[in-house]
């Protein structure tokens, strides 16, 4: 495996393909009646670029093509080539708690967290802890209300234990981030949307089981 001549530049936002798939890319200047746009995951096909140079996507991994001295078989590992969503800051980790009660013991009781919470309601939070803006115990049953619009976690799907969220600079930069996770092969819980409490959020769930939520939240950025 090595690096082809030339000038390859991570970072540029161009994607070359729709989703993660092989293809083969030309790097130098090279004939092959192709376009990039054009180019095919099937074997055998070289994507052209005439006269200039390819830009390739971070995150893609070269070997040279046996039959073309000219062409890399590249895989796409890390995005598609597209900008990155920009995280402003960690906003709210939200401990999932199917026995409420139980975790309260552990995180109020015995760790002495400042976790607060409205009249009748079982979601504790605090908002005093150095080092996270949002500090939660999260009902199961709330998380699966927000995220399916039932009291239920569906049998179907790992139960979550942690939700993260990352907040971004503004409300539509929350729909911005969920094309994006959709463009690149995600499929969020629910749209875009904003809470009644004023967050504006899209939530997917991470390979792990965690709730990953993408938010723009009014208060945090105060």
């Amino acid at each position: 495996m090595r690096q082809p001549r030339g000038r390859i530049r991570p970072g540029n936002h161009r994607a070359l393909m729709k989703a993660q798939h092989d293809v083969h890319a030309c790097v130098r200047q090279h004939t092959h009646g192709r376009s990039v746009a054009s180019a095919s995951p099937e074997a055998g096909d070289c994507a052209t670029q005439v006269g200039r140079w390819v830009d390739l996507a971070v995150g893609v991994r070269f070997v040279q093509d046996r039959d073309c001295r000219h062409c890399f078989y590249g895989r796409m590992t890390s995005g598609v080539g597209r900008p990155p969503i920009k995280i402003e800051f960690l906003a709210t980790i939200a401990m999932i708690a199917p026995d409420p009660p139980v975790s309260r013991r552990l995180y109020i009781d015995a760790l002495g967290l400042p976790l607060e919470s409205g009249a009748a309601e079982e979601y504790f939070h605090t908002e005093q802890l150095r080092g996270c803006k949002h500090f939660a115990v999260w009902p199961l049953r709330e998380a699966a209300q927000a995220c399916f619009g039932t009291e239920t976690w569906p049998a179907d799907r790992p139960v979550p234990q942690v939700s993260i969220e990352f907040d971004v600079a503004g409300a539509s930069a929350v729909q911005a981030a969920a094309n994006e996770l959709i463009a690149a092969g995600y499929d969020p819980l629910h749209s875009a949307r904003e809470e009644s409490w004023g967050q504006t959020v899209v939530r997917l769930q991470s390979p792990e089981g965690a709730i990953i939520g993408v938010s723009y939240t009014p208060s945090l950025h105060e």
